[in-house]
C-alpha cells in the first residue's frame, strides 16, 4: 500500500507549521512578491499568454485577491502607528 498522497493545503500547512517560524514569512512574502511582480505587467501577461490552459484573466484575479487580501491581514493584525 502507497504513501497517502498530501494535497495542497496539507503540504503548505507542514510547511508553516512544522520547519522554522521563518518559512510562514517566507512563503506569504515569496507569494505577495510574485503577485507584486504579476500585476506590475498584467497586461503583457494576459497577452502572452491568451491560449494557456489557465485563464490568464483568472491568474491575474488570483494574484491581485491576494494581493487585497494580504494587504488587509498585515493592516488588522499588525496595525501601523499611523493607522491608530
Amino acid at each position: 500500500m502507497g504513501k497517502k498522497r498530501k494535497d495542497n493545503v496539507d503540504f503548505i500547512t507542514s510547511m508553516m507549521k512544522f520547519h522554522t517560524p521563518l518559512m510562514q514569512a517566507f512563503i506569504l512574502e515569496g507569494v505577495k512578491k510574485y503577485c507584486e511582480t504579476l500585476l506590475e505587467h498584467k497586461d503583457e501577461y494576459i497577452k502572452q499568454n491568451k491560449h494557456s490552459a489557465l485563464s490568464p484573466v483568472a491568474w491575474v484575479g488570483c494574484a491581485e485577491l491576494y494581493a487585497k487580501k494580504y494587504k488587509q491581514h498585515l493592516d488588522d493584525n499588525y496595525p501601523t502607528k499611523s493607522a491608530k
